[in-house]
């Protein structure tokens, strides 16, 4: 059957005019800065000692402390900065061209990575496009991959929060998904290999992608009882063997993280941030329906995504149980976080790599005629999710504190609505400060990028070695990623004594969030919860004052004046200045003396 290129070429030259106008390279501290310090430190520095990038950046006290081996932390998962390494040194031939220092924070290395991020996720999508056009047919692929796009979290982590670890975790995990589906009936040896390097790519990119392996044991169980194609006897110990085989390359791929921690944490199985983890007591219910970056009320496309799973049980059920399966496990895990509205999120951001199983989950629904009215659904989501873009560009909401929507937040909106002469300057980015005519060139450069990588790909004697092409790329890069990794971890030193002495010994990273969901609580009406969460604020940093005056509040609401008063006296003995605390305090002393 001939392929039509029209789809194809509408998506990328959708993706190119994005590009050219959306494409914001943001970056700063801690979550962008992070990722962007291992690369940089690797190539620039070649030892992964932060305190350049930390102090170039503007880190605060908090955002790093001192390991038990005396080095800096980064907490951050290494996996996206070394996706990235090859992006920044190529940042070097137009800082050299231009004259710019070779420091690795110049634009054209900031542009570099910018164009390799937008690669990533145009790649995603062509793969998505392809594997689901073979399935359900080109418009519904291409409907599906566009909604996708424009419903979930993707478009924001893809043009305004690239500089972190969602949309180069769309690319790894879609193509993960695809040779895991494409290879279900017959899976040679070499795609074992590539799907245990892919795995450990995930799990380098975000610890949490490892529970995508759960897609295996869902086929295996299946195929024992039956589910294979017909008359075809289930080789159980060959799929064992596989399995084996990709595990082996899995922890191979990891080697570079045990390095790291191994060097700077002194312990190569170290996982920071345990400590945020509630295995028991799981924020279902607020990572789903709140409004507090809740999934569905800023991006509900995710549900259609996620029922329609259940109609492409029908057409292959191991690959719908395997994407229900890992969507149920991550919803568990990222809802046990303490953090379980991500932070300042875009939704909830955690989601973003999944975005493959939302479009697979839209194509199976819109597959059949008698249910493409869900497409009004689906368009009308989609436009939610855009205006909310577009609402946060205009800074009329804010992704790093609460905001509840009330009638002042649907106020806000619709001033959104009525303005659409504001959206094109509000969506402008500033492609890491690249001035038109340089910007124009980078998408262009971009544009030729996939051209070439399709017609790379499209020649009929490279499709027959493309895995062994890939399988060989990809140990290359390993091997050169994992030399410099080694080396740099190596050559890390232990911080002075008189360094160390000015930092934190513990992870104090965690005060933004009590502080945060403090706040929350409070608004929800939650004093108790809200009293504690902010306690347990005061009690990393109690250095700083605000968690004490809103401690005081609370005890206010409660009617408990001497514990408010301590606490608001407490705040102001750290910052006399403190405004809101000497208000608070002033109002409160007029109210016991009935002056109200």
């Amino acid at each position: 059957m001939k392929r039509n290129l029209s789809f194809p070429l509408i998506l990328l030259l959708l993706l190119l005019i994005l590009s050219f106008w959306m494409t914001n390279a943001y970056l700063a501290p801690p979550d962008f800065a992070a990722y962007y310090s291992y690369p940089r430190s690797i190539l620039f520095d070649r030892d992964l000692d932060f305190s350049s990038e930390y102090e170039h950046f503007g880190y605060q006290k908090h955002m790093f402390y001192v390991t038990s081996a005396n080095r800096l932390s980064n907490d951050w998962p290494m996996g996206t900065g070394l996706v990235w390494t090859v992006f920044l040194a190529a940042g070097s031939v137009p800082a050299l061209v231009s004259g710019q220092p070779l420091d690795g924070y110049g634009a054209p290395f900031l542009s570099l990575v910018t164009i390799g991020i937008l690669f990533l996720v145009g790649c995603g999508l062509f793969g998505a496009f392809r594997f689901l056009a073979r399935r359900f047919g080109e418009k519904t692929a291409f409907a599906s991959v566009l909604m996708g796009f424009f419903g979930t979290p993707l478009l924001f982590y893809s043009f305004y929060g690239g500089l972190m670890s969602h949309a180069t975790g769309f690319f790894v995990i879609t193509f993960f998904f695809i040779l895991w589906a494409d290879t279900i009936r017959e899976r040679k040896r070499i795609h074992w290999i590539l799907l245990g390097f892919l795995a450990g790519l995930m799990a380098l990119v975000r610890p949490q992608h490892i529970l995508c392996l759960v897609v295996f044991p869902v086929e295996y169980l299946f195929k024992k009882r039956g589910e294979s194609r017909e008359g075809e006897t289930f080789q159980g110990g060959e799929f064992l063997r596989g399995s084996l085989f990709a595990f082996f390359f899995f922890i191979l791929a990891l080697l570079p993280r045990f390095f790291y921690r191994g060097v700077v944490y002194g312990n190569p199985f170290f996982l920071p941030k345990l400590e945020e983890m509630h295995w028991f007591r799981p924020a279902l219910f607020e990572t789903l329906f709140s409004d507090y970056h809740g999934l569905l009320p800023w991006t509900p496309l995710v549900l259609p995504g996620s029922l329609g799973l259940f109609f492409l049980w029908k057409k292959n059920r191991i690959m719908a149980a395997g994407f229900l399966a890992c969507l149920v496990l991550q919803l568990y895990v990222n809802s046990a976080n303490q953090v379980w509205w991500a932070g300042g999120s875009f939704s909830n951001r955690r989601f973003t790599g999944y975005g493959f199983i939302f479009m697979g989950g839209l194509a199976a629904l819109l597959e059949d005629k008698k249910r493409r009215l869900w497409l009004v659904p689906c368009v009308l989501f989609c436009m939610w999710s855009f205006l909310l873009v577009i609402a946060e560009r205009m800074q009329l909401i804010t992704l790093e504190h609460y905001i509840p929507w009330n009638g002042a937040f649907f106020r806000s909106l619709g001033s959104v609505l009525g303005s659409p002469h504001k959206w094109p300057a509000a969506l402008w980015g500033d492609f890491a400060g690249l001035s038109l005519f340089p910007r124009f060139v980078a998408v262009f450069f971009l544009g030729g990028l996939f051209l070439g990588m399709g017609y790379l790909f499209s020649w009929k004697r490279i499709m027959e070695r493309k895995p062994v092409g890939v399988i060989g790329a990809i140990l290359i890069y390993y091997i050169f990623v994992t030399v410099m990794v080694a080396v740099s971890s190596i050559r890390t030193p232990a911080l002075p004594e008189k360094t160390a002495g000015r930092c934190y010994k513990t992870n104090r990273f965690l005060w933004n969030n009590y502080y945060e969901e403090g706040f929350y609580l409070l608004l929800k009406g939650r004093l108790q919860k809200s009293l504690s969460a902010f306690h347990k604020a005061r009690n990393l940093i109690p250095e700083r004052p605000q968690p004490y005056r809103y401690i005081g509040a609370i005890h206010e609401e409660l009617g408990e004046y001497d514990e408010a008063e301590r606490y608001y006296l407490e705040a102001l003995s750290i910052d006399p200045n403190y405004l809101t605390a000497k208000k608070s305090l002033e109002a409160m002393r007029r109210k016991r003396k009935g002056y109200w």
